[in-house]
């Protein structure tokens, strides 16, 4: 009876961690690795954790016309590296040998953090909301679900992005920054990314005890206007 119960536990042990991804990587683009060549754009690139799908993987390249995902070490966001998604074309070879224009993503599966409530990431360009009546040239996906983005004060020399990710909380997700072209506005073929973050809801204690000082807050300044009185 009690190796049947130890089975079991194992069991429940090895599913409830097979259920689990492992954390997200890389959400600062520095792990990166590049094998140098002449010229430098032609430097094989692997960007560690994430997906890119067809698009070219680059560094330090500047894509005429091709979907690509280029890593530059000049001018970063922050850190050393900062990534650039280009649209553009991807050639689809035989049996179709033609070019369909593409959009540049990148994405990865993890786990988004226990308490997690919003994913901050910066960029270098403006974001238009995507619920209005066009839709933004950078789209935010969690699990395909649109995170909708607002801006908030800037963290470094770029413009920083912030959207409400509390309802994946502690949950594994697909997240995924896709590079789209509006057809309602002229588009923008190109746009950095950096410095993404889960940023959590504060701990219970942290806000019984803002609450207790703003409390004593309060009952000071009634206790002054009394005593003026």
């Amino acid at each position: 009876m009690y190796r049947s119960i130890l089975s079991a536990g194992v069991i429940l042990v090895l599913l409830s961690g097979a259920a689990q991804a492992a954390p997200f990587q890389n959400l600062d683009f520095e792990h990166v690795t590049i094998q140098f060549t002449e010229p430098p754009w032609r430097s094989e690139v692997l960007l560690n954790g994430w997906d890119t799908g067809p698009a070219l993987l680059a560094y330090d390249a500047y894509p005429l016309g091709s979907t690509a995902v280029v890593v530059h070490d000049e001018h970063p966001l922050q850190g050393r590296y900062t990534i650039f998604m280009h649209t553009g074309y991807t050639y689809q070879p035989l049996p179709d040998d033609l070019y369909l224009h593409t959009h540049a993503f990148v994405s990865q599966v993890g786990d988004v953090p226990r308490g997690a409530r919003l994913l901050l990431f910066d960029t270098d360009s403006p974001l238009t909301n995507p619920l209005d009546e066009g839709w933004r040239d950078l789209v935010v996906t969690l699990n395909e679900n649109v995170i909708p983005l607002f801006e908030v004060p800037a963290r470094g020399i770029g413009r920083t992005y912030a959207g409400d990710v509390s309802g994946f909380a502690g949950q594994t997700a697909a997240l995924r920054f896709e590079l789209f072209d509006s057809p309602l506005y002229t588009p923008v073929d190109h746009v950095a990314l950096d410095w993404i973050t889960f940023e959590p809801i504060p701990e219970p204690s942290s806000l019984s005890v803002w609450a207790l000082l703003g409390a004593l807050g309060i009952g000071l300044g009634w206790w002054r206007r009394r005593r003026k009185a």
